[in-house]
């Protein structure tokens, strides 16, 4: 939300460093967004629609706020399988975990004196 922030101050106080700041953390973003597009897509867009609205780019921001509005409700209606997915790798993480403490057999050094 930085990057929001970032370029709201860019847009009242014209200072470059802000748009410096917003341009790193858009950036940020578009990497984040290729390792969990599910979650970050929808923020993605809203940060590029930020951006082209703070450099007047008017249509291109006007198109990118659609796609943030869609991306968010395409998400939402997914919500229940990423839910269920989330907890089958949590489920699954926990019993490995308990699997692995519990055998005795398994050297742990962390564990000797």
């Amino acid at each position: 939300h930085s990057g929001l922030v970032a370029y709201w101050l860019y847009r009242k106080s014209n200072d470059q460093k802000w748009a410096r700041r917003a341009l790193k953390e858009t950036v940020l973003m578009k990497k984040w967004a290729h390792l969990n597009e599910w979650n970050i897509q929808n923020k993605l867009y809203l940060m590029e629609a930020e951006e082209a609205f703070s450099f007047e780019d008017i249509a291109r921001a006007k198109s990118l706020y659609e796609k943030a509005i869609s991306s968010a409700r395409e998400h939402r209606q997914d919500r229940k399988l990423h839910w269920f997915s989330f907890w089958r790798f949590t489920l699954a993480f926990v019993t490995l975990t308990i699997s692995f403490f519990s055998d005795s057999s398994m050297k742990k050094p962390w564990l000797t004196s």
